[in-house]
């Protein structure tokens, strides 16, 4: 569970120079700490991808995650898939850019790349 000191508010839920061409505010799910609030108050409004491994996966991911190996990421997606938001991550950051590339290629648009798992604070959850 994350909580925050009570000197402290939580973190805004999005960056306030961030919009869409619309005007529309957009979550930069790249924070860490904004990444935390998001999966404990709305994991609902994004899917979480762990795309290494599923050893790597099982050995040490964020809750909530699921496991979809960067190479076979984007293959079963649905249009509905392809409007929702979408966070991508991996061990080092270099998967998870390919992912996220792949994604935007194939028509996603709302893709966000984490990047290294390294950059999570809290607990990795192992097993799959």
């Amino acid at each position: 569970m994350i909580s925050h000191h009570a000197t402290h508010s939580p973190p805004s839920l999005a960056s306030p120079d961030t919009a869409d061409p619309r005007g529309q505010t957009v979550i930069d799910y790249r924070d860490p700490s904004l990444l935390a609030h998001r999966l404990e108050h709305a994991p609902e409004q994004f899917v979480l991808i762990d795309v290494r491994s599923p050893e790597e996966y099982r050995a040490g991911h964020i809750a909530g995650a699921i496991n979809v190996p960067y190479r076979n990421i984007g293959w079963t997606m649905t249009e509905h898939d392809r409007a929702q938001a979408v966070v991508v991550y991996c061990e080092h950051g270099v998967r998870s850019a390919v992912a996220a590339s792949w994604l935007r290629l194939i028509g996603c648009r709302n893709v966000h790349d984490f990047g290294a798992v390294s950059r999570w604070s809290g607990p990795l959850v192992q097993g799959g």
